[in-house]
């Protein structure tokens, strides 16, 4: 059965195998999961929902187990998941990164460095019923995490996010 929709919420437990059409063009094939979890592109990443899209530049051999990343905003420096070296580009190239909001972890304590950590300040939070979707400014990156409950945050509190590299993704645009 062949099903076409505009909605990957409505699809991705529906479906196997989903084709992912981007500028008339096939972009990407696979189980929703793979799709979902691993984008291959930007207009796959935002066709498949929420995503924190990051410009970003690779400053890391290509050999490196976990590639590292200086972003063009705010210049923090991040490691990404093990990725291959065809889809890395040349070192010092502008790439976009990707990682949901979901995978986002918020802290107002301590973490582990590993974890990409950024400080950040809550700059929107909007509800969504079971979940609240907050806006950081991360010095000039805006991120956005997704979480269960709000307690006792608001714009304006600061706080740390963490950016788990295996939860990042190196998209080939």
């Amino acid at each position: 059965v062949i099903i076409a929709s505009h909605s990957f919420d409505f699809l991705a437990p529906l479906a196997d195998e989903i084709l992912v059409l981007g500028g008339g063009f096939d972009q990407q094939t696979g189980t929703p999961k793979d799709i979902y979890e691993k984008p291959d592109t930007t207009i796959v990443a935002r066709l498949t929902g929420e995503t924190n899209l990051i410009r970003a530049r690779r400053i890391s051999s290509s050999d490196a187990a976990l590639p590292e990343f200086q972003t063009l905003d705010g210049e923090y420096r991040i490691l990404s998941q093990p990725t291959p070296k065809s889809r890395l580009g040349p070192l010092n190239k502008d790439s976009t990164l990707a990682i949901r909001p979901e995978h986002v972890m918020m802290s107002m304590g301590t973490s582990f460095p590993e974890d990409n950590l950024l400080r950040a300040v809550v700059t929107k939070i909007e509800f969504h019923g079971a979940t609240c979707l907050i806006e950081f400014d991360a010095g000039g990156l805006t991120l956005k995490a997704r979480v269960f409950k709000v307690v006792g945050l608001e714009p304006g509190t600061e706080c740390m996010l963490g950016l788990p590299p295996d939860r990042i993704v190196v998209l080939k645009d």
